[in-house]
């Protein structure tokens, strides 16, 4: 009997210690919520005032991230609506993890998309905030810079993609994953800006500590004869710098 009770014991242990097992740290994804479901993207004055200290990108990353840019303001003689992030030539292809910076809705997935220079590419884009009734989104197109890839494989990207439209995403989830290819030319790179009704936006969302780190990666860059600095947006005008962080 003293043996039932013992084994008894051991499982009901086990029971409660895998129910109370923290949630990953990659996130959680609510699938095509109903349209009264409580997962809501936050206003963009909450954004301004409490910027998200996660990033697109993870340490690994940030470790295989060559050079890029920041969004370059079309005040200036070299302007470019999105910020760049390319990473490093390898002998072999690998992945690199792209994660959502805040709660967000799936608004767009894109597959197989041509960039009209002889590459294709594969692209989400995520509501992230509210303004006044306008939405403002994050754009996320991922370049592999390794040809016409679709013309071999249709789907060849549906398996970097790992979410779906309409799901809710939680801050920190991992959404997609970014093909660095063997054949993929220096030119590889993520082209990463937000929008809303008023056109292009700097992606500027982040603390400044992500700021910070993320700059460095690019401080020989410069653009009018002046370095970058420590900035995701380099002399934006009107409204190019939505949040004005």
């Amino acid at each position: 009997m003293k043996k039932i009770n013992l084994i008894c014991c051991i499982f009901f242990f086990l029971l409660i210690t895998n129910c109370s097992d923290d949630e990953s740290t990659t996130g959680i994804v609510v699938s095509n919520p109903d349209s009264g479901n409580e997962n809501t993207v936050i206003s963009l004055s909450e954004l301004i005032s409490s910027p998200t200290d996660q990033f697109i990108l993870d340490e690994d990353g940030l470790a295989k991230m060559s050079d890029g840019f920041p969004y370059l303001g079309a005040g200036t003689s070299c302007p470019h609506t999105g910020s760049h992030i390319q990473f490093t030539e390898e002998s072999e292809a690998y992945l690199i993890n792209i994660y959502a910076p805040v709660d967000s809705i799936v608004q767009q997935i894109r597959t197989c998309v041509d960039l009209g220079n002889g590459n294709d590419k594969y692209d989400l884009l995520l509501k992230i905030a509210e303004n006044n009734g306008d939405t403002v989104n994050l754009v996320l197109s991922l370049e592999p810079f390794g040809g016409m890839m679709c013309d071999s494989d249709p789907n060849i990207y549906d398996q970097y993609i790992l979410v779906e439209e309409g799901d809710f995403v939680e801050k920190g989830t991992l959404i997609a994953k970014m093909l660095r290819p063997t054949n993929g030319s220096s030119s590889t790179h993520i082209h990463w800006n937000l929008t809303s009704s008023l056109g292009f936006h700097c992606p500027n969302i982040f603390t400044s500590e992500i700021v910070n780190e993320f700059s460095s990666k690019y401080q020989t860059g410069s653009c009018d004869g002046a370095s970058y600095g420590e900035t995701l947006c380099f002399s934006p005008t009107g409204d190019e710098n939505l949040t004005g962080l």
